[in-house]
């Protein structure tokens, strides 16, 4: 009877206006707050379930927050609560929990806003991992003490996120971490913008956001997580975010890189099937970057910025179809790793001549490239990756190399061997090898 009672009253906005005592003690008799797991628990009689669960949370909490002094359920719940787990269809007044500092309100598939939190002013924490119904963020703002605002959607949901902005967060001065996975309504981030603490951002699956401008003048960031932002079309937000020591972005519509001018502090980038991206100029200056991954961008032409690199080591431009010229190269002299397979277009390798402390290279699926002249020099490499189908008529500049791991080799008889001093050892086509080994000492185990 009195999960009917519930079913049917328990929601009926008039009970919360009586102003009986009797009445919400008897609705909310044997409810109790778990303060390890931080629920609130209804009776047994009542059974988890779903849609109908939430709104019986809903319910729960109406009624603990209407009901009047005396009501010693009520009491007793209200002063309790310090972190609560819930999952709900709605919100009414979350003020009357008075310490209340952390919410975790992740599966509540039905909630549509967060109006709830108009008055909690303590609050310095909020999930809301799968609430896709949610609409806005408005109900946080003003929280000038909450420092994490986590929303994930989730790859298992069959349906896109209802959150269309962000701006509820806007004067949550104190935000040190954001976490927008999935919001793929959010256009901008522009509810970001006086959060000048931001530490660490996740804007992954954010596919409607265009650009960063929300971000600009947050200089404290330091992490940012990014990847399937098809939308995003510049990254000028992040000028002069000096903390930001790494930075990916694949997928998105950018041209150029020009908003990482005076990311100081930056030693990883990398920028994978961003099939508008041209040049990397607005990398020119960063002395700590260290590693350059620019995979399958097919419209880059330009790597001159790296001169002005003097501490980069690794760089994979492999896939970069449209690239010619590696010249620059010459002035990297720490650089140790190289990736220039299936750059289709390049024609030689002289830029690898000064290259004394290179370890391994990639040279597979060539095109245009004529000669491994440049390769003279790298007495340190250890490490050579082949391809037959498109790498030049002849390898014999390789002779002299110490090598140590050639591995991938494609067919033998695209190439003109001739015996040398290399000794090539652990190689992966071992077959193609011992083919090789019967017509030319050129390679010995």
């Amino acid at each position: 009877m009195r999960y009917q009672e519930a079913d049917s009253v328990l929601s009926c906005p008039s009970i919360y206006y009586l102003g009986d005592v009797n009445v919400f003690d008897y609705f909310l008799e044997g409810v109790t707050y778990d303060e390890v797991r931080h629920r609130i628990v209804p009776p047994r009689i009542f059974v988890n379930g779903s849609t109908a669960w939430q709104c019986l949370n809903y319910a729960i909490l109406g009624l603990i927050s209407h009901a009047p002094a005396g009501c010693v359920s009520a009491d007793e719940i209200r002063k309790k609560v310090k972190v609560l787990r819930v999952e709900t269809a709605g919100l009414e007044d979350m003020s009357v929990f008075e310490g209340l500092t952390g919410l975790d309100l992740s599966d509540s598939e039905m909630l549509e806003d967060l109006d709830g939190l108009a008055g909690c002013f303590g609050l310095k924490h909020i999930e809301l991992k799968g609430c896709g119904s949610l609409k806005n963020g408005d109900g946080l703002k003003g929280k000038t003490e909450l420092r994490e605002f986590l929303y994930v959607l989730g790859d298992f949901f069959d349906f896109s996120s209802s959150l269309e902005n962000i701006d509820g967060l806007s004067g949550c001065v104190s935000l040190s971490k954001a976490v927008l996975s999935v919001a793929d309504r959010i256009k901008n981030l522009d509810g970001l913008s006086r959060c000048t603490e931001l530490d660490e951002l996740d804007i992954s699956s954010c596919q409607s956001l265009k650009h960063l401008g929300g971000l600009t003048g947050l200089n404290m960031l330091t992490k940012l997580t990014t990847g399937d932002n098809i939308s995003l079309e510049n990254i000028d937000g992040l000028t002069g975010c000096r903390e930001l020591k790494e930075i990916s972005f694949e997928g998105c519509k950018i041209k150029h890189v020009d908003g990482l001018r005076g990311c100081t502090g930056l030693r990883k980038a990398a920028f994978d099937y961003c099939q508008f991206l041209d040049n990397i100029k607005g990398l020119e200056d960063l002395a700590e970057l260290e590693e350059l991954e620019i995979r399958d961008c097919v419209s880059f032409k330009d790597i001159s910025a790296l001169a002005a690199c003097p501490n980069i080591k690794r760089v994979d431009l492999s896939g970069c179809s449209s690239l010619e010229n590696i010249e620059v190269l010459k002035r990297c002299a720490n650089l140790k790793e190289i990736d220039i397979g299936r750059c289709e277009s390049l024609k030689n390798s002289t830029g690898f001549s000064n290259l004394i402390k290179i370890k391994r290279s990639d040279f597979s699926d060539f095109k245009s490239l004529n000669t491994f002249e440049g390769t003279k020099n790298l007495q340190g490499i250890t490490r050579v990756r082949l391809d037959g189908r498109g790498s030049p008529g002849s390898i014999d500049e390789l002779a002299s190399l110490k090598l140590r791991h050639l591995s991938k080799i494609g067919p033998f008889e695209h190439y003109n061997l001739t015996p040398g001093h290399t000794e090539v050892k652990d190689i992966d086509a071992l077959t193609t090898i011992k083919r090789l080994e019967k017509r030319t000492n050129y390679f010995s185990r």
